[in-house]
């Protein structure tokens, strides 16, 4: 091959064998996997792409070997199969330790080597693939049957609604076309070539020559507002009890729906759905079909797509067959769709009601769920227990099958808590008892909601209890449960997921969405996105995505829910995940926590290169709660964000990337003095005064202030005139990421004002935030506490060019008690139109954080620092306003830029002649060493110097040092200035 399967570049690698070199006829090269134990019932399956071309082409084989004895063929091919990489299958399960054996043969003297690439083995069991692949060996071997069981699956006569569209559309089959949408027999190669994200693959052969259906949309009318659907309709059938099997192909961000019907004359019942991108990769369907006795036993099938003009993507079905019967489960499963024998799960009864099997359009709409979880339509069927009418403490028990004695099992389950208040509760326990129980009782959205269980009951078979309590009387409240399954091993740690398998419990279905989140793998775009997932650093691996192309909108959503999480009992939790962020065009990725009320706790956005990174967040939450995960498209299909293996431990764990992403309540920031040039993280919302702009509005607590000259404007990027004005927001540092300003250009005038005001507030604050004063011509920025309708003197100002910086501003807010305040900012236009002033990252707290190197002076505590009682002169606290204070001073303090802010002075303007070599000598409090350190402070001099060698001096001393010494010179200066 010119190319690896992987990568599909010549820089990507594989295996092979080289038979250009001196080879005899029938030499072999053999690879052998590491030993593996048991597959147990449910099998494995092995999977790995060929690549066979040339006219010497010998025979590849791949060999079950139990350990003792001989190998045994599972799957072989010979000859030259044309020059691409093509898949191969095959499924197997054995009773004791085993390798797979893979071998090249040489059976010609000529140029024909084999390759293979990207090997896997994954739990399940998977029929043959090619089928022609199947060595004639493993049919008659006499070797253990438990090697052998599963190698071929077995034979099921066809039937005349079978149809994998290789020659047509099949004849017990009829299309039923819109002018604008209709299904199409298509083959792979040719969709492809007219949409890139058609499969290239059907699923039949799983080869680009390959025909599957198509949901094709005729592009040459418009597409109406309203929905438009295309129907594959079966001839009438005879058989009530059928179970359809399909394969569906179902990709893009805002994909439409695809369902199947059971229609008889004028009723039709919709008995399966599904709508949301999923992964680019065919997807099996099974649906029952059977219906009570009474119904008609004449019916037609209908397989629907439906799309409407907001819909994107793609759906293609391929592999229909029919089945007599019901659509087979297994005693460790069970979606309760297909009888009344509910899987063999049994009533208790000392129980004083029983779980009965309901059918969703058939129950009280408002009471119970409307759809089942496994079909999510009101034709499927799960099971209820029902408060209405019942006792309090009334319970319905229901048993799974018995199950054995197991170190590790995991039981898995869908259930949906219908009430706003606790009436019923949902109990989880094993019978014999053991010595824990799970209880269930919180109402998220009355919705169907996933949870994990571990199973340990090493000495004895057991069943699962499922107990339904009422604990009022008479409530009109429900609870139901759906798809149940027990798997070997413990459950993975909830919330954990690679992607690998299945969302793990996460669901994707958000009404206030844009778009889903897809299952990627490999590379979807060029110009963005991974080439590998992040789990398993190979293109086959799955990741999530957000696929950004047209018709994509800048702004569209895509929002992935956890399961429910208990309270974290006082500890933090750390939420660490993987993320993907590369394009010209990349958007924002967000973390919120839902406990009743969102909380935004992390978010990224822009550009970050072609490479995965780890971001973790930690939060703490007394009550059970999701963590939702958004995705936010940028302002083209150069956007896609991926993301990938989500894990959570209990521990508090520091923000990452610290400079970027907002942290959480309670995540250390570091010390920052009000000067300093590096861009601080900013604080998750603390109350509902905060506001970082990222909504692209002023947020609901504030409002422009109609009384002023012109109003703040939103803005994202460069402000429209250069050398004046921020490039990015404060937020992300990204020219993504919104903030507010004030535009001094015309038609501004010198002296205008604008002001924008917050929601009336109580009690002490403390108020923080970030501007950007950039620009020869800058004026003012003024902070106002407004009480009772009166503006009164500004508590924070600044004026003249900042530097092109964003810088923090702080103010402590300490009003009269019982007294409602509002916090104003105010821009002044300076001269000249390069006066741009701008805002960002409002947060108001409760108290302002203690940044213990950090010292205003604005408490009159001075922050421990002390006056060395050994020197002539003290530091005295002081104000501009300060009566009492004399000599030469600033008027305004630097923290506030107020005349009642307060600061640290010291007087030696008066005159005396003999003064000399006098101090006043301000310590600070012992500061722990922490390797290299630096020491910013402002200070103002206003004298006429007593001397020429009048000095501001700093030293550093060690704390052991004897008081009235200075300790070591490291800065100063002569206060002529």
């Amino acid at each position: 091959p010119l190319s690896d399967h992987t990568l599909g570049t010549d820089d990507g690698s594989y295996g092979f064998i080289d038979t250009n070199r001196q080879r005899k006829l029938n030499d072999t090269a053999v690879l052998i996997s590491h030993s593996m134990t048991d597959t147990s019932s449910n099998g494995m399956c092995f999977e790995f792409f060929y690549h066979m071309y040339g006219e010497g082409i010998g025979t590849l084989t791949v060999y079950l070997q139990k350990e003792g004895f001989q190998p045994i063929p599972m799957w072989t091919l010979s000859g030259e199969q044309a020059d691409s990489w093509f898949q191969g299958k095959v499924g197997f399960i054995v009773n004791s330790d085993h390798s797979i054996l893979i071998e090249a043969k040489i059976t010609r003297n000529d140029e024909g080597n084999i390759a293979i690439d990207d090997l896997s083995i994954t739990n399940g069991y998977c029929p043959i693939f090619p089928t022609h692949a199947t060595p004639i060996d493993s049919l008659t071997t006499t070797i253990t049957p438990v090697i052998t069981t599963g190698i071929t699956t077995s034979p099921r006569p066809l039937t005349v609604y079978d149809c994998d569209f290789e020659s047509d559309t099949c004849s017990s089959w009829n299309i039923v076309s819109k002018s604008e949408l209709s299904w199409i027999r298509v083959q792979a190669t040719i969709a492809s070539q007219q949409d890139e994200r058609n499969p290239p693959y059907d699923h039949t052969i799983n080869q680009s020559n390959g025909y599957y259906l198509l949901l094709q949309l005729n592009k040459s009318i418009p597409f109406p507002n309203n929905n438009i659907s295309s129907q594959l309709r079966s001839t009438t059938i005879n058989n009530n009890r059928q179970c359809l099997e399909f394969w569906y192909f179902i990709y893009g961000p805002n994909v439409g729906i695809l369902s199947v019907q059971k229609v008889s004359g004028s009723l039709s019942q919709v008995r399966w759905t599904t709508k949301g991108g999923k992964g680019y990769e065919w997807y099996h369907a099974q649906v029952n079909l059977q219906s009570p006795a009474s119904d008609p036993t004449q019916f037609n099938i209908v397989i629907e797509g439906t799309w409407s003009a907001d819909n994107r993507g793609l759906i293609a079905i391929d592999d229909i067959t029919l089945l007599n019967g019901t659509c087979q489960t297994t005693t460790n499963q069970c979606d309760f769709d297909s009888d009344d024998s509910i899987c063999g799960f049994q009533y208790d009864s000392t129980g004083e009601f029983n779980w009965t099997r309901s059918l969703a359009s058939a129950v009280q709409q408002g009471l119970h769920p409307n759809v089942d979880h496994t079909t999510q339509t009101d034709t499927g069927y799960y099971m209820l227990a029902g408060g209405k009418n019942r006792n309090a403490n009334d319970r319905a028990l229901l048993l799974t099958p018995v199950q054995d004695r197991t170190a590790g099992s995991c039981l898995h389950f869908w259930y949906f808590l219908y009430a706003s208040t606790q009436k019923m509760q949902l109990k989880v326990y094993l019978s014999p008892p053991g010595p824990y129980s799970w209880i269930f009782d919180s109402n998220f959205d009355n919705r169907w909601l996933y949870t994990q269980i571990n199973i340990q009951n090493p000495s004895q078979s057991w069943q699962a209890v499922f107990e339904g309590q009422v604990l009022t009387q008479n409530p009109d409240v429900s609870i139901a449960i759906d798809d149940v399954s027990i798997t070997r091993g413990l459950c993975p740690k909830p919330g954990d997921c690679t992607f690998e398998d299945d969302l793990c419990g996460w669901t994707t279905n958000d009404i206030d969405a844009d778009m889903d989140w897809l299952i990627g793998q490999g590379i979807l775009s060029f110009g963005t996105g991974p080439q590998y997932d992040h789990t398993t650093n190979t293109a086959q691996g799955k990741y999530l995505m957000i696929e950004t192309s047209w018709p994509t909108k800048p702004g569209d959503r895509a929002r992935l829910h956890s399961v429910v999480f208990d309270g974290t009992n006082g500890d933090a939790k750390c939420f660490r995940f993987w993320y993907h962020m590369y394009g010209d065009s990349i958007g924002t990725l967000n973390v919120y926590l839902f406990d009743g009320s969102y909380t935004h706790i992390w978010s990224l956005s822009g550009n970050r290169g072609n490479q995965w990174y780890e971001g973790q967040v930690s939060y703490v939450s007394m009550v059970p709660h999701q963590i939702i995960v958004e995705g936010i498209a940028g302002k083209d299909y150069l956007g896609d964000i991926s993301i990938d293996d989500f894990t959570f431990t209990t521990s508090n764990c520091s923000i990452r990337p610290m400079n970027d992403s907002v942290p959480t309540i309670g995540t250390t920031l570091p010390s920052t003095l009000l000067t300093t040039t590096t861009r601080q993280t900013t604080i998750a919302p603390q109350s509902p005064w905060d506001c970082n702009f990222e909504q692209s509005v002023l947020c609901p607590t504030w409002a422009h202030d109609v009384t002023a000259d012109f109003r703040w404007e939103l803005k994202q990027g460069q402000t429209p005139t250069l050398n004046t004005g921020p490039s990015v927001d404060h937020t992300y540092g990204t020219p993504n990421g919104w903030y507010i300003y004030m535009e001094a250009s015309y038609p501004q005038k010198y002296n205008q004002r604008s002001r924008i005001i917050s929601a009336e507030i109580q009690g002490q604050k403390c108020l923080q935030f970030w501007y950007h004063m950039y620009g020869m011509d800058v004026n003012t920025l003024n902070v106002y506490i407004k009480i009772n309708g009166q503006l009164g003197k500004p508590v924070w100002t600044r004026t003249r060019n900042q530097g092109n910086q964003w810088l923090k501003g702080q103010y402590a807010i300490f009003p009269p008690e019982n007294t409602k305040f509002q916090i104003v900012f105010e821009g002044v236009v300076g001269q000249y139109g390069l006066g741009d002033i701008a805002l960002d990252d409002i947060v108001v707290y409760v108290s302002c954080p203690n940044e213990d190197r950090l010292c205003t002076f604005e408490d009159p505590s001075l922050c421990n620092y002390i006056n060395d009682v050994e020197t002539q002169y003290n530091w005295t606290r002081t104000t501009g306003n300060d009566p009492l204070a004399s000599g030469f001073k600033p008027s305004i303090d630097h923290t506030d830029g107020t005349s009642n802010g307060a600061y640290m002075l010291v007087d030696i303007s008066k005159s005396s002649s003999n003064v000399t070599n006098q101090r006043a000598r301000l310590i600070s409090p012992v500061i722990v060493p922490n390797g290299e350190q630096c020491v910013e402070f402002w200070y103002y001099t206003d004298a006429e110097a007593l001397s020429s060698a009048s000095r501001l001096n700093l030293f550093v001393r060690t704390s052991t040092q004897l008081t009235n010494t200075s300790g070591y010179l490291i800065w100063s200066t002569n206060i002529l200035q």
